[in-house]
């Protein structure tokens, strides 16, 4: 398959009225808010988790806290994922595919009919859910890139979204929707528990939650596809968005509770909070 990478805009016409910033926002610090880790996971949303949900209480409550941080600086972000669907997203989607039929948006209400996509890519669907618990009036735009994009390209697309976002009047977040490893339990669904996969989901999680530009990028496709990490190109375009060395990391939760690696954490830019 060719690599590629698919920016699709849902900005509409309307775009430009969306909330300001808060007054606190330092513009010396760039137009890049932050950047949020969240997991790529149907769990979160409760209605998804069934007898479950008790048991993702924790990871659901840190990614709340991390989005709800980031609605906070900014009114419109980037939600980056990785899939293979080069078509537009829609602006609504539904998790009907997954079982429950929870309607998201990416955008505000607008008074226009928007037809739901049961197709809309799941690392959207999770940002949209998001979005709706704790930043109605936030637009969002999906980043998607190939699951096989090499790491350079990866870190060269975020550094291309860096220099877009530099260049912006308005703060912007990036929302990045992404997954750990698949086999770090015995019931794992990518084949049980492996040791050396705990070993590179170990490294994963302290590269997320030091803002280790290099320790990401050095993830190579290949011992990234064995560990089963479906959201390595995800991780590494946001490497790339770190182009001054100034991203500070901070981990909200990082655990393996269904043996699938999941990270909740935040990137500030030159250490703001």
């Amino acid at each position: 398959m060719v690599a590629h990478i698919t920016i699709a805009h849902v900005f509409g016409p309307d775009a430009s009225s969306c909330g300001r910033p808060s007054a606190e926002v330092d513009y010396r610090r760039g137009v890049l808010a932050a950047v949020v880790f969240v997991p790529s996971a149907p769990l979160l949303v409760p209605q998804l988790a069934g007898p479950s949900a008790a048991d993702t209480a924790p990871v659901r409550t840190a990614a709340l806290r991390a989005v709800a941080g980031l609605a906070a600086t900014s009114r419109r972000w980037v939600i980056v994922g990785a899939d293979a669907d080069e078509r537009d997203v829609a602006r609504v989607g539904t998790f009907r595919g997954f079982g429950v039929d929870v309607v998201v948006s990416l955008a505000p209400v607008d008074g226009r009919d928007h037809p739901a996509d049961p197709g809309m890519p799941l690392s959207l669907l999770i940002g949209g859910w998001l979005r709706g618990r704790v930043g109605a009036d936030v637009t969002a735009r999906p980043l998607l890139v190939a699951p096989d994009l090499p790491p350079a390209d990866c870190a060269a697309r975020g550094a291309a979204l860096r220099a877009e976002l530099d260049a912006d009047a308005e703060p912007v977040g990036v929302l990045v929707v992404a997954d750990g490893s698949t086999r770090l339990g015995d019931t794992a669904p990518g084949g049980g528990f492996s040791p050396e996969c705990r070993a590179l989901q170990d490294d994963l999680d302290a590269a997320v939650g030091t803002g280790d530009r290099d320790g990401l990028i050095g993830l190579s496709v290949g011992a990234a596809s064995g560990a089963g990490i479906g959201g390595r190109a995800a991780f590494q375009v946001a490497a790339g968005l770190d182009t001054d060395g100034r991203f500070h990391g901070e981990t909200y939760y990082a655990a393996a509770p269904f043996g699938v690696g999941y990270i909740v954490a935040r990137w500030s830019v030159g250490g703001a909070s």
